[in-house]
């Protein structure tokens, strides 16, 4: 008894020191990228991912089904679980900082390379669109031309691939991770309009192959950098592109350029007259494979438009806000200052 008594204050009080370890953070994220990032967390999460790797599907909602229903028939059978659920309630807080939220508080991806992250103007952006669009076209023709490749095989064998090979030159990327795994219910996941998640409790990236389309690899690049430890959403994108660019399979580079160039559109059909002129200049000069590929990307999104997608995002929006990612879901879209920055290495 006095066991169970101690493992239910360890749980109870596991949530709040672990809050309290992620405000500390912030206040020193030199500290976290050293010993935590660095250091705890891919001792942690390598062998855990590779764990979880053996399970053929993923393993967290299994694992959320199994919970919750423990925790119903604890109820039915004793009235007091609560204190024994609000104790597991802590712990798994507990394990969503210290297993891997604590990556919101380490050094930017800009900081670890000592880069320069301004902005453009005008100017800039096309110039980046230009070419991100002269790579983008002729890889378009190679991608394709054996036919769909079967996505779930691809992703899981190419995406730890193409990032063994980034990290030849970007060491930080290194790690014997596993590839991300087809989500679950891709119908459901497309209604709540999800493209992939990350789930730390189990250390998977989960991709939704629905739109079974070119999109794919770059979605599965992301979750991918978020299992490598970087949790914001702006240097994931850009860790999707910068691990696919050059990886050597024209399906994943073509998938990370076009994405890669469809941001930079916005940015230039926000920025005036003159971003929207230099972009229809831009997409005049692309093959028309590149914007049917777009056109099929952006319809498939479309038929799930909807309250469901709303609520989703606005919860999504609400979540990355709390991590301090004070533009929310705009914050996905900031990758191209780091394209930028990125465009002016030598």
């Amino acid at each position: 008894m006095g066991r169970l008594r101690l493992a239910f204050w360890i749980g109870l009080g596991s949530g709040p020191v672990a809050l309290v370890v992620l405000a500390l953070g912030t206040l020193a994220p030199a500290v976290v990228e050293k010993f935590y990032s660095r250091g705890f967390y891919p001792w942690l999460t390598v062998p855990l991912s590779r764990l979880s790797a053996l399970v053929p599907f993923p393993l967290a909602p299994v694992l959320l089904v199994l919970g919750v229903g423990a925790a119903v028939g604890a109820f039915f059978f004793y009235p007091k679980a609560w204190m024994g659920v609000a104790a597991a309630l802590s712990f798994l807080l507990a394990w969503f900082v210290l297993g891997w939220g604590l990556n919101y508080q380490r050094l930017s991806w800009a900081d670890n390379q000592g880069w320069t992250v301004r902005g453009g103007t005008v100017t800039d952006l096309e110039s980046l669109a230009k070419r991100l669009a002269t790579r983008a076209g002729p890889l378009r023709q190679q991608a394709w031309k054996d036919g769909t490749p079967p996505w779930a095989a691809l992703l899981s064998k190419g995406i730890p691939l193409a990032y063994g090979h980034a990290a030849q030159r970007w060491p930080i990327l290194a790690g014997r991770y596993p590839g991300p795994k087809a989500a679950p219910v891709s119908l459901l996941f497309s209604w709540l309009g999800i493209s992939g998640i990350y789930l730390p409790f189990t250390a998977e990236p989960l991709v939704n192959t629905g739109p079974q389309s070119w999109s794919l690899p770059f979605t599965a690049a992301h979750e991918s950098a978020h299992l490598h430890g970087w949790a914001r959403e702006d240097e994931a994108n850009f860790l999707a592109f910068l691990v696919l660019a050059d990886c050597g399979d024209a399906r994943l580079e073509y998938s990370a350029w076009s994405m890669a160039l469809l941001y930079v559109a916005g940015s230039l059909n926000d920025a005036g007259p003159a971003g929207v002129g230099a972009w229809k200049a831009i997409t005049a000069s692309l093959p028309h494979e590149v914007l049917d590929d777009w056109k099929a990307y952006f319809g498939y999104w479309e038929r799930f438009k909807g309250p469901l997608q709303q609520a989703a995002q606005a919860v999504n929006d609400t979540y990355l806000k709390a991590q301090g990612q004070a533009d929310g879901v705009k914050s996905y879209g900031r990758m191209v200052d780091l394209l930028l920055a990125w465009e002016t290495l030598p």
